[in-house]
């Protein structure tokens, strides 16, 4: 079998060991994955049951904080099994075979950048590996956030653009260069439209910066248009080493520091970006990134992109009407565009120290590596690093630092380790060095497999309100389609109710409802109108953030409604949003 396919079955072995053991095991407990679910059955079930595969909804209203990649993947799983709706399992199975294709297209464009090192296949092997074990993306691929579906797509951008730059398809037509092109052109506006279909402008950010990032560090170091006193590597390496040493002496000094940490990391980084960009202003560096930028395609992939998110959304549009659009639209880009915060630089920083695992502890000791020994820096490389630093700048000065926001940067930050591992294999440790390296990736697939399959719903059951709310709808009096929580809510409470939790307002709102909340006063008028009983999710014990005030039970007490509390078994127990208090349930009559 050639090298090239046994590389790729082995990564796929690795990944189903970390990716799928008890795949639906654990119940929901992230509010992001409990959101992108609750939204997808309702897709499903729109329309009076013919399903609406356009608009996303919580709650019966338009809920567009996101483009509906995330959606449509659970509803493709769910309709080729023969069901309806679609479960926890099509979630997990989507997010998990997308951090499969990350690792099987971390390889390829691995490959293909560092093919001039006469060990670019072992090279790509390891970079894969270490992806496909990394913290972050263990945790990406088990859990439902949309975020993992960006690390293949970016990696196939960040490939198609290599490719198309490379092929000197302006010079080269007659050999079949031209063909080349036009293919690694169609990757690119391929990887481009899904990643506008699963984030949006901020999909395709990344993977714009990693290429434009790369070619215009291959100009400044190819075309040697910089100033040569002050080399790129040099900023590289402090960005990361005073980030590890920052990461460290945080632990042991926590509060303000971290805003020191985004102080030096603006400072720094605007001196190194300085020095590109003075270079590339000189005729000859700004002409080579202009050629470059043209041949590589991504301004076309570019507009592929936005083309596709102008399609779903005139598809929205023509649904809901351009008032919900524009609203919606606006509420997203306020919550997500921070402009120099500086407690974000630390936060990006820790996705690359410790984000991709073992990749990560590479890439720390490729920078010390490269700083220490100056190894001759490949044009593939250049891209390679620049695939880390330029996203890692722009999202740490325009962001809050959520980690998996700079998940779509880990490749690039294994393909380095991956190249000072090879290197390190080959002449320090060339027998030994694979096979001890190796075991501790199975090792580490093994371990987080187990974790995220068995090991949470071991330790945190109570995490998840699958139980709960299982308890709540066994009692006799309980009917799904009236339950309401008083404050707190969080979408898991839909997804295992099977109908809309109707969350109400009294003195706090512990977690995120992303529309307008029902006033209990409103509430109250409503069922002493209808006279039904409803089941109200409350919390066993006084709201932590007002400690003084009456417990939601005493509270629904003064309202004149008679209140019987359903018995919750501890195994049903569920501990709510950050503060882990108890929750039980009430039925409540109108008297």
């Amino acid at each position: 079998m050639p090298r090239p396919w046994r590389h790729l079955l082995l990564l796929t072995a690795l990944c189903a060991i970390a990716y799928l053991p008890g795949l639906t095991n654990h119940g929901l407990t992230n509010w992001q994955e409990s959101v992108r679910l609750a939204a997808t059955r309702e897709m499903a079930v729109a329309d009076d049951g013919r399903g609406d595969w356009v608009t996303p909804t919580i709650h019966g209203t338009p809920y567009l904080a996101k483009p509906p990649a995330i959606y449509w993947s659970q509803l493709v799983i769910a309709k080729l099994r023969g069901a309806d709706v679609p479960t926890l399992f099509d979630l997990r199975l989507s997010v998990a075979l997308a951090g499969w294709l990350g690792v099987l297209a971390t390889y390829l464009v691995a490959r293909s950048l560092l093919r001039d090192d006469p060990e670019a296949g072992r090279l790509a092997f390891w970079a894969a590996a270490m992806l496909a074990t990394g913290v972050l993306v263990v945790r990406a691929a088990r859990i439902g956030e949309l975020d993992v579906l960006l690390v293949p797509l970016t990696a196939l951008a960040v490939w198609g653009g290599w490719r198309a730059a490379d092929s000197r398809a302006d010079c080269q037509i007659a050999n079949g260069q031209m063909a080349r092109w036009v293919v690694s052109v169609a990757i690119g506006c391929i990887a481009f439209a899904g990643l506008a279909l699963t984030k949006g402008p901020p999909g395709m950010l990344a993977a714009g910066l990693a290429i434009l990032g790369g070619i215009a560090a291959h100009a400044w170091v190819d075309e040697r248009t910089g100033p040569r006193r002050l080399d790129v590597m040099i900023y590289i390496g402090l960005l990361i080493l005073v980030g590890a040493i920052v990461q460290a002496v945080d632990k042991a000094r926590p509060g303000s520091f971290n805003e020191v940490v985004g102080l030096a990391f603006f400072t720094l980084a605007a001196i190194a970006v300085s020095s590109v960009v003075i270079g590339l202003c000189q005729p000859r560096g700004a002409g080579a990134v202009i050629v470059r930028s043209l041949r590589s395609g991504w301004p076309i992939g570019g507009a592929v992109g936005f083309g596709a998110l102008w399609v779903w959304g005139e598809a929205v549009r023509a649904s809901i009407g351009d008032a919900a659009v524009d609203a919606a639209v606006s509420r997203e880009a306020g919550d997500n565009l921070n402009v120099l915060v500086l407690t974000a630089p630390s936060r990006g920083l820790e996705v690359v120290l410790y984000g991709a695992g073992l990749g990560s502890v590479a890439f720390i000791a490729a920078v010390v590596w490269m700083i220490k020994d100056r190894p001759r820096v490949s044009a593939g490389a250049v891209w390679a690093l620049a695939w880390v630093v330029a996203p890692l700048i722009v999202y740490s000065s325009l962001g809050h630092g959520a980690h998996r926001y700079l998940l779509p940067i880990l490749p690039g930050v294994c393909i380095v380790g991956g190249w000072w591992v090879v290197n390190w294999f080959r002449d320090v440790v060339p027998k030994t060095g694979p096979r001890v390296f190796g075991a501790i990736v199975v090792m580490l697939a093994v371990g987080q497999g187990w974790w995220y399959g068995y090991g949470r719903e071991v330790y945190y059951r109570d995490r998840s309100p699958r139980d709960y709310v299982a308890a709540v709808l066994s009692d006799p009096e309980v009917n799904p389609k009236r339950i309401a929580s008083l404050d707190v809510w969080t979408p898991a409470f839909d997804v295992y109710a099977g109908a809309p939790v109707t969350p109400l307002l009294d003195i706090d709102m512990s977690s995120d409802f992303p529309h307008a909340l029902t006033p209990i006063d409103a509430w109250l008028e409503r069922i002493r109108a209808s006279g039904e009983p409803w089941t109200v999710l409350v919390r066993a014990s006084a709201n932590p953030d007002f400690p003084d005030a009456p417990t939601a039970i005493e509270r629904l007490r003064q309202t004149a409604l008679d209140i019987r509390e359903i018995s919750i078994p501890e195994e049903a127990s569920f501990l709510a949003d950050r503060w882990r208090t108890r929750m039980t349930a009430v039925v409540v009559t109108p008297r």
